[in-house]
C-alpha cells in the first residue's frame, strides 16, 4: 500500500501573514493564491491532488481545492499546499511512490526543495508538473497516472 506523506523542506500549511513563499512578484501589485488538497488520510485516498490557483485570496483558493476533493472523492480533505506568489510542486519520492509536495517562489526553487528533501530521507525523487499561483485554473494532478 503506497503511503502518503506531506513531509516538505518548508511548511506547506498556510499561516495568516507569515507565508514564507509570498514574497511580491515584479510588476504584480497583488499576490495571487493557489491551494492543494487531498483526501485526509488513507481511507479513499485516490492518488491526486486537486489545485485551485490563480485566486486574489488564499481562503478562496483553499476553499475551492477542498470541494473540489470532496467532490470528487465524497471523503474529508485536508489542504496539503498553499502559496501565495508561487508554485507548488509535487513530487514523488522512495520505492513505494509516497506522495508529498513542497511550495517555493519559483519552479526552480520548489524543484531543487523537493530534491533536497528526497536526499535528507535518502529516497530518490521524481518531480511531476509544478503549478503556478499566478495561473487561474483549477487542477487535479494524479501522482500515479500510469496506474489508472
Amino acid at each position: 500500500m503506497q503511503r502518503q506523506t506531506a513531509v516538505a523542506l518548508r511548511n506547506t500549511r498556510h499561516l495568516p501573514g507569515k507565508s514564507t513563499a509570498a514574497r511580491a512578484h515584479p510588476g504584480c501589485g497583488q499576490k495571487s493564491y493557489a491551494a492543494g488538497a487531498w483526501v485526509d488520510g488513507t481511507d479513499g485516498f485516490d492518488g491526486r491532488l486537486y489545485i485551485a490557483s490563480g485566486h486574489s485570496d488564499a481562503a478562496t483558493a483553499e476553499r475551492r481545492a477542498l470541494a473540489a476533493c470532496a467532490a470528487a472523492t465524497k471523503r474529508p480533505c485536508v489542504i496539503l499546499a498553499q502559496v501565495g506568489n508561487g508554485v507548488i510542486q509535487p513530487y514523488r519520492l522512495g520505492d513505494d511512490n509516497e506522495q508529498s509536495a513542497t511550495v517555493e517562489t519559483s519552479a526552480r526553487r520548489a524543484a531543487q526543495a523537493a530534491q533536497v528533501n528526497c536526499e535528507r530521507q535518502r529516497q530518490r525523487c521524481e518531480l511531476q508538473r509544478s503549478y503556478d499561483s499566478r495561473v487561474a485554473g483549477d487542477f487535479v494532478h494524479e501522482f500515479n497516472p500510469a496506474s489508472r
